[in-house]
């Protein structure tokens, strides 16, 4: 097997500098807020972060003259991946992300450290010392693109939304909202449209107490992900599950999508990105220095083939063997960092068992292919996802072919002869290693793995859809920030789609990943670790997601980019500082 690694990872390895890799931390946090401070920003999370928040450059930028002075105009891409649709229903790439922090608000934002809780819409908040019950303070100064107030009723209307239409949310389930008392609370039973549930309260005219069906340390910190973001029910308060689909407003429609962010569409959402530009008198009393966003949709070897032509002003994610060619090219700086986001193999459950998946696991070389074909620049996990401790008790499914055929042979899926793995196509990411994968598999296993590469859309919609598929490759979120944040992709089907199509059955307590998940939330100290520890042999034994790795993230961006600017660990949050951020004449 060496061997033939050792030819596809030739070529790769030529062009490869020579990059440690930083393990991240594996430490789950250890206890849930007593109380939330009455004034931002100094509430935190349950989990400490488990990347450094910035890296230096890994490469000093040569020398050059100053290119002519143009407008503070930033031009940036990202990898490719995206869904046409800017609604939390459809809500879950980076790129989407990136551009809903810029146009909307939530309700905290968090730090660059990951943890630390920061004021957006609200400007303060406290939380009851058994944390079921938070209380936030908004910003009277806060207004739509159309100069409109955001109210409390605002708010009322994003978060009981969610339990009208649940399955009307196709990526995130948005537990942070639907777990409000008297929302639906997880079970996909909705409530009726217009109904507010008994959990949300309205003190005064911007103060507003949330009360939780059950305790939840992490709800802060979750509630600043993009997709938490709030809605003007002034426009959308009619708004149906089906229609949140394909709405103008939903799509990312210049003119009709308006936000109480600092951004405004200037060109609307299209297969090849969108234009953004900077409000002029933005409530929090500073306007983004950076007047205008050209964000690109488009492949790596065109973002890359754009950064040496002067042409763009940052990438965000490219791919790291694409890091020594980069790093001569003048007015360019890099920053290699360790990701919190993970690379991995998402199993059908209607078509693998167990012992199918362990022997998956065992059959392939993981520390071979981060050597070997990623040049080093990952850092190994070991079956669970990164923000758990790894325990001493759980297998690390280290290398093993003679364990993988013995499993192999007790499983009901012995005889299967042939496998699909399915992957987003034109992305390094998965095009360097897919057929590594595909190699191990079938030398060890003796199972013919056919690849199929799908743009984003059809690979959504087909693994949604389709039920007859095994395994798909996932690569990204940021499940290495604490425990949290991979509940979302072990919940039960028809809450949400996380395209795992797990059974549903007692026998193997599938359902189980999402109730112990919510247990440890409303727990603290040791209580939670044992519950976090029965969670972690769960996943580890059943691998409904096998961790393979976590990569290295390579950003490189103009010298001409200041201030503020920094990249996050989990980068597709980093525009939540875009206020800070300066781009030279």
């Amino acid at each position: 097997m060496r061997a033939r690694l050792l030819t596809i990872a030739t070529a790769v390895m030529l062009i490869a500098s020579a990059c440690s890799s930083t393990p991240a931390a594996t430490t789950a946090p250890t206890a849930a807020p007593t109380a939330a401070p009455t004034a931002a920003p100094t509430a935190a999370p349950t989990a400490a972060p488990t990347a450094a928040p910035t890296a230096a450059p890994t490469a000093a930028p040569t020398a050059a003259p100053t290119p002519a002075a143009r407008p503070s105009v930033l031009r940036v891409a990202r990898i490719s991946d995206f869904l046409p649709s800017i609604h939390p229903v459809n809500l879950g790439t980076g790129n989407q992300e990136l551009m809903a922090d810029i146009t909307f608000s939530t309700l905290v934002d968090v730090d660059s450290d990951e943890v630390t809780i920061l004021p957006d819409l609200a400007k303060s908040w406290t939380a009851s010392p058994d944390a079921t019950v938070y209380t936030f303070e908004l910003d009277e100064r806060a207004v739509w693109s159309d100069g409109q107030p955001v109210t409390v009723e605002d708010v009322f209307f994003t978060i009981a939304w969610t339990s009208w239409y649940p399955t009307a949310l196709k990526q995130f389930g948005l537990e942070m909202y639907r777990n409000v008392k008297g929302g639906e609370n997880g079970s996909g039973t909705a409530i009726a449209p217009g109904t507010i549930p008994e959990g949300l309260k309205k003190i005064d005219d911007h103060t507003i107490e949330i009360t939780l069906s059950k305790p939840d340390g992490t709800f802060l910190r979750r509630l600043a992900g993009a997709y938490y973001y709030i809605q003007p029910v002034h426009i959308l308060g009619e708004l149906t599950g089906e229609q949140a689909d394909s709405c103008e407003f939903c799509l990312g429609t210049a003119g009709v999508t308006i936000g109480s962010g600092p951004y405004d569409f200037e060109t609307s959402i299209s297969a090849t990105g969108a234009n953004f530009k900077a409000k002029k008198g933005y409530w929090k009393g500073k306007d983004g220095p950076v007047e205008q966003i050209v964000y690109k949709i488009q492949e790596s070897n065109v973002s890359v083939a754009q950064l040496k032509a002067g042409e763009l002003d940052l990438v965000i994610r490219v791919p790291p063997l694409e890091g020594p060619g980069l790093a001569s090219v003048a007015g360019l700086k890099q920053l290699n960092v360790p990701g919190v986001g993970i690379f991995a193999l998402n199993f059908n459950h209607s078509q693998t068992d167990a012992a199918f998946r362990q022997a998956i696991a065992y059959a392939i070389n993981r520390p071979e292919i981060i050597e070997q074909v990623l040049g080093g620049r990952a850092s190994l996990n070991y079956g669970i996802p990164p923000g758990f401790k790894l325990y001493d008790d759980l297998d690390k499914y280290d290398f093993n072919v003679d364990k993988a055929k013995e499993l192999l042979a007790t499983s009901a899926f012995k005889d299967k002869k042939s496998i699909e793995l399915i992957y987003l196509a034109e992305d390094p990411n998965f095009t360097l290693t897919a057929p590594a994968l595909q190699q191990y598999i079938q030398e060890n296993l003796g199972i013919t793995v056919e690849l199929s590469a799908f743009p984003t859309a059809p690979y959504v919609e087909f693994i949604e859809k389709n039920n007859d598929w095994e395994i798909y490759l996932s690569f990204g979120g940021s499940e290495g920030v604490g425990w949290y944040q991979s509940e979302i992709y072990t919940a039960c089907p028809g809450i949400g789609v996380t395209y795992l199509k797990l059974d549903v059955g007692d026998d193997r307590g599938e359902c189980a990943y999402q109730a112990l998940f919510k247990e440890a939330a409303g727990l603290s100290g040791e209580a939670q670790d044992e519950v976090l520890h029965e969670l972690a042999r769960k996943l580890s034994t059943n691998i409904p997601i096998f961790h393979l790795w976590q990569p290295n993230y390579l950003h490189v961006y103009s010298d001409r980019l200041g201030g503020g600017f920094r990249i996050y660990p989990n980068e597709r949050e980093s525009f939540q500082s875009i206020l800070d951020w300066t781009y030279a004449p």
